[in-house]
């Protein structure tokens, strides 16, 4: 993944965000069938459902840690 090749400033300044509320996005049984259903979902959107989910929730955090500690290219 990109994020990872790129270095980070300073060590030890990111804290640990609240999850979303349960329910506010597709979880990871959507993506298998269960009985009764036979509609899946693919796994982009399961990705972009949990990516909203969190940014929805944290998306000034994230902004704000990555202008401060990412070192750009």
């Amino acid at each position: 993944m990109w994020i990872r090749r790129r270095a980070v400033r300073t060590r030890g300044v990111f804290h640990k965000l609240e999850p979303p509320p349960l329910g506010c996005s597709l979880t990871i049984r959507h993506l298998f069938p269960s009985e009764g259903t036979d509609a899946l979902v693919t796994r982009c959107d399961y990705a972009y459902s949990v990516y909203d989910a969190w940014m929805a929730l944290h998306r000034t955090t994230v902004e704000s840690w990555y202008e401060c500690h990412v070192i750009r290219d």
